[in-house]
């Protein structure tokens, strides 16, 4: 067999690296090119302290999915649910703040297919959902601005700084903190619903037009009470939204997480304590 001179060789392998060149140009590495989902991940804390793959990954791994490191369609798709829009990689321990919570809706939505009182109704079983010996979430009822939680249906395009409406449509809430408070964020333009709202229907295939209240709200007062994300599914905690879940409840790790905060809060408390004992024995032996 006679082999191709030098010159024709080299013809060969410049025509190959056109080839190849060509075909990376049309077909880029989708983890390089998908900036929407690099937003996304960022958005949610995943490319805080880890590389694109790595934060692909734990993306993965929160949503229940294969973790392969790429953008693969289920992982695209889960990008697109409905979901809670605090991080999902913290940047720093949140502790809840009081052993009595109490809260407050400070707005209802305009327009909605619950009445306030349906509303009312749906947030006290979800603070009812939460109770336990550590923690208890109750509705203030003194009118006094005493709230730790408050609760704000709005127009998230008015309401929380920096939404894009195009960009950030998979948010239905958002736990914000300052000052001590906790106030959660409802966006008023969504149908929220309840078992009674579902009973009206005369007609199949509207369940996933209306967004379960009592399942949003029960997320949103775990973050109240120091709880992050978690990518367990039978947890209150899984930041995304499903179309309809029955017998919602905290799991049993819910409640520990909720103890471990408590203790935290605890531990956070004495040390402050301690710091405060110790700088009045330094100035009374300075004076």
């Amino acid at each position: 067999m006679q082999l191709p001179d030098t010159a024709v060789l080299t013809k060969m392998i410049k025509q190959a690296v056109i080839l190849l060149t060509s075909v990376l140009l049309v077909c880029p590495n989708p983890l390089q090119e998908d900036s929407k989902a690099t937003q996304y991940l960022a958005k949610y804390g995943y490319l805080n302290t880890m590389d694109l793959t790595a934060g692909v990954k734990s993306f993965q791994k929160m949503s229940g999915l294969t973790e392969t490191g790429s953008l693969d369609d289920d992982t695209v798709a889960q990008m697109g649910l409905p979901r809670c829009g605090a991080n999902d990689i913290p940047e720093g321990i949140t502790t809840n703040k009081k052993d009595v919570m109490r809260y407050a809706v400070i707005k209802y939505p305009e327009s909605s297919l619950l009445s306030n009182d349906n509303i009312d109704n749906v947030i006290l079983t979800a603070a009812n959902l939460w109770k336990n010996d550590h923690v208890e979430i109750v509705k203030n009822l003194d009118d006094d601005h005493s709230n730790v939680i408050e609760i704000v249906f709005c127009d998230f395009t008015e309401c929380l700084v920096g939404f894009s409406a195009e960009n950030d449509m998979e948010e239905l809430a958002r736990p914000v903190d300052k000052d001590g408070k906790t106030t959660l964020y409802l966006d008023s333009a969504q149908s929220w619903a309840d078992d009674s709202t579902l009973s009206q229907l005369s007609y199949g295939g509207v369940m996933h037009l209306q967004i379960q209240l009592l399942q949003v709200i029960l997320h949103q007062f775990g973050h109240a009470m120091g709880l992050e994300h978690s990518d367990r599914m039978t947890s209150a905690m899984v930041p995304f939204y499903m179309e309809w879940v029955n017998g919602l409840q905290p799991d049993k790790e819910d409640f520990t997480m909720i103890v471990m905060s408590g203790q935290s809060r605890v531990r956070s408390a004495c040390w402050q304590l301690f710091v405060l004992s110790f700088s009045v024995l330094v100035l009374t032996h300075a004076l």
